[in-house]
């Protein structure tokens, strides 16, 4: 992935203001503030008139009467013309009262009449850069080096100014100069480094953060640097200075540095390794129990539940008011087979607890997986009865059990129970439409459809619905089109709604694309017989006789209602004659 600029890496204000804000200790920080008075060294002022109205300025500025000390900063000036100082005051002030405009327009006639005054043109770059005139910011740092080649400070401002304006080369041509007169200019080399890694150039990135880290031997900076490796895919270079990090590291910072360890191993696939760092995490971690989590959910993913039961097991028993302890180990337990103690798990996660809704939805599963409907029904209604406990997928869910026991107009009334409480929840309007369409209400359902889509205009699945339905009855083809078209641009890589735009084709006609479009979906979804039974149907008019049989042959092989399967025989045994009479 390409790297974006960040504020930090363009460092697009950092030097705007006097100094650099660097501390030892810390890496390069962009002040917040733009002060112009360490612009210019502050000469004795030549007169006692403009002493006076400085101090009268100066005194205005700290009351905020900004208007008084404007006008006495612009009487000073009058008192001492040549003062850079009295002009970096002013400039400064202006900045603070919007008169940015007016700031420049005084410079830019200060160095027209004193064109060899070099602290006007680097008061005159700060207020430029300042202001977000970052080309002009650039010449005027240029025509400053043209007078003094060894400036480093301009030459640090030209690099971070090259940088906003995307002049790359120039950028490194200027911190390059700079690191070449200043071998131990830590702003010089880190600006590099950052420079560098944005520009994928890894090991020039690696070698000034080295010389940046010799410098300033942060643990931030030398954590930044291994995250250079990390980008680049080097992952033994990165787990190798990530580990010498960790043998230097005080307590606090080993266990971030662990951490990391941890999630660059994960992402490699190397979970074995992830886990042995864990279990030295979780034997020194101040947090042990997030340690232990993150090892239960390894072992949970390579499904070896019953390690996760072993060490999940006491730490539970000993944290009884940690549900989300509870619910990862009733997970390993429904995974080793251990319904009972699953259930018995669930059960004891309290009201409370940032997991409860997950515990009872999963508790109602397993009842339900057990044979024991009523018990899964009740632990759903009890919840929705539980003050706090009604949710919309506590509604959800006790409306599909419903469904699966042919109750209808009880799943019916869950989700109007469910309504009441939620008006607009799209959820639980699309599985009413959905429960609609199977009670044979198409009207009712499309209704419902279209009262989600005022209320969500992007709801992908509603669009679909909608746009296939008219479709598959004929009816209103190019809004079903475009209904269908904006579904696929919201979820390209759905596979049901991508068989919805072939369908919509087929039905007007446009077999090549419609063909097109169900060997993308039957790419994203192989195992699904009605999206292998539309290509069939579309390959067969089309003519495309041997792929539409392939097709039939594979839907019947996979329906696992007679009716149909017996139906995407018959095609598949038709085509087949055909293709037999043709050959």
């Amino acid at each position: 992935m390409t790297r974006r600029w960040t504020p930090v890496s363009l460092l697009a204000l950092a030097l705007f203001a006097a100094g650099c804000g660097i501390t030892a200790g810390s890496q390069p920080a962009a002040p917040v503030a733009l002060d112009m008075t360490g612009a210019v060294a502050r000469p004795p002022l030549d007169s006692a008139c403009a002493y006076y109205y400085f101090l009268a300025g100066k005194t205005a500025a700290r009351e905020r009467r900004l208007e008084e000390a404007r006008e006495a900063l612009d009487k000073a000036l009058l008192c001492d013309p040549d003062s850079e100082a009295l002009l970096a005051e002013l400039v400064s002030l202006l900045l603070a009262t919007n008169g940015q405009e007016e700031a420049v327009a005084r410079l830019e006639e200060t160095v027209q009449a004193r064109p060899g005054s070099v602290p006007v043109r680097v008061l005159l770059a700060r207020v430029y850069g300042a202001t977000g005139r970052f080309q002009e910011a650039a010449a005027a740092c240029r025509e400053i080096l043209a007078r003094q080649p060894d400036n480093t400070e301009i030459l640090l401002m030209l690099g971070t100014l090259s940088v906003r304006n995307r002049d790359y080369d120039g950028a490194k041509n200027a911190l390059s100069r700079l690191v070449s007169l200043e071998p131990d200019s830590f702003p010089g080399h880190y600006y590099l480094a950052r420079l560098h890694r944005d520009l994928r150039e890894v090991d020039a990135a690696l070698a000034a953060y080295d010389r940046a880290v010799a410098l300033r031997p942060t643990p931030r900076l030398r954590l930044e640097a291994v995250e250079l490796l990390e980008e680049a895919g080097r992952v033994d270079q990165a787990l190798g200075r990530y580990r010498s990090l960790l043998a230097e590291a005080e307590e606090g910072d080993a266990e971030e540095i662990r951490g990391r360890i941890v999630n660059l191993l994960l992402r490699e696939g190397r979970s074995d390794e992830a886990l042995a760092e864990l279990q030295a995490l979780k034997a020194a971690a101040s947090d042990r129990t997030r340690a232990l989590f993150a090892i239960g959910r390894i072992l949970l993913e390579q499904e070896r539940f019953q390690e996760a039961v072993q060490e999940l097991a006491p730490e539970a028993d000993g944290q009884p008011g940690n549900g989300a302890l509870q619910y990862l180990l009733a997970l390993a337990l429904q995974g080793a087979g251990d319904n009972p103690r699953a259930r018995a798990m669930l059960e004891r996660i309290g009201p409370d607890s940032e997991v409860r809704e997950d515990a009872r939805l999963r508790l109602a599963a397993l009842e339900q997986a057990a044979g024991n409907a009523a018990a899964a029904e009740a632990v759903l209604r009890a919840e929705i009865a539980r003050d706090g406990g009604a949710t919309v997928q506590i509604f959800l869910a006790l409306a599909g059990l419903l469904e699966d026991l042919r109750r209808n107009d009880d799943a019916s009334a869950a989700l109007l129970r469910g309504l009441e409480l939620f008006p607009d929840d799209g959820r639980l309007i699309f599985a009413q439409g959905v429960l609609l369409d199977k009670q044979g209400d198409l009207e009712g359902a499309l209704a419902r459809m279209e009262s989600l889509l005022e209320l969500e205009p992007d709801n992908a699945f509603a669009l679909n619905y909608v746009g296939y339905t008219w479709a598959d009855r004929g009816l209103r083809l190019p809004e079903a089109l475009a209904y269908i078209e904006r579904a696929v641009a919201l979820r390209p890589d759905d596979g049901f709604i991508r068989d919805s735009l072939g369908w919509v084709h087929f039905r007007l006609g446009n077999l090549e694309q419609a063909s097109a479009e169900l060997e993308r979906a039957v790419a994203l979804e192989p195992e699904d017989p009605t999206i292998l039974e539309h290509l069939g149907d579309v390959c067969a008019e089309a003519g495309q006789l041997k792929r539409a049989a392939e097709a039939y042959e594979a839907a019947a092989r996979l329906y696992q209602e007679d009716g149909k399967r017996a139906a995407a025989a018959g095609k598949a045994e038709a085509v087949r004659r055909r293709l037999s009479g043709r050959e």
